[in-house]
């Protein structure tokens, strides 16, 4: 009889329990913001709900848009044994929503070109090597090839991260880690 009552009782409660989840209704949308609704933008969405409006959309390629300072940090990849420290300008071109050039990095006045993605990274697009060594694109000189990403911060719109990887017709592999300031 005890066990009766115990299993009653609980059934009771489960019973009890199983009580439609009544939702309470929000405030209701009374502002006037407008948010970027195209999905390619890196500010999707941001400021939702609101009145969609496609003018305020920032693209990817638009946060890397300037004028940079970029603090290099060389190294080998073999064993990281520093190489070099060296400070230049880098100089970003919007070629289109997702696509960038880039100036700065050979003396001779080559690109750089890249890739954004509204992840706030763009990498290096690829334009030589193969789909097993996928070394990245020339760079400076017929037998060296770069690659790597570029990653703008969040909070600090006016700091980007790079880091780089340069393989040169020796079989040498550096390694460039630095930050780059915007200066305008």
């Amino acid at each position: 009889m005890k066990y009766f009552v115990s299993i009653l009782a609980l059934m009771v409660v489960i019973i009890a329990s199983c009580s439609k989840y009544q939702d309470k209704k929000g405030p209701a949308f009374t502002g006037t913001n407008h948010y970027c609704n195209d999905a390619t933008a890196a500010n999707y969405n941001w400021g939702f709900p609101g009145i969609p409006d496609n003018t305020v959309c920032i693209y990817p390629s638009d946060l890397y848009v300037g004028k940079y300072i970029f603090q290099d940090s060389i190294s080998l990849l073999s064993n990281g044994l520093p190489i070099l420290v060296d400070t230049f300008t880098l100089t970003f071109y919007r070629l289109s929503s997702s696509k960038l050039a880039v100036l700065g990095f050979c003396a001779n006045g080559d690109s750089l070109f890249l890739t954004a993605a509204p992840t706030f990274i763009a990498s290096v697009d690829t334009t030589e090597g193969d789909s097993v060594t996928n070394w990245g694109q020339k760079l400076c000189s017929i037998g060296d090839t770069i690659n790597g990403t570029f990653t703008k911060d969040r909070i600090f719109d006016s700091l980007m991260y790079l880091n780089l990887q340069v393989a040169s017709d020796t079989g040498v592999v550096t390694v460039h880690i630095g930050t780059a300031k915007k200066v305008h």
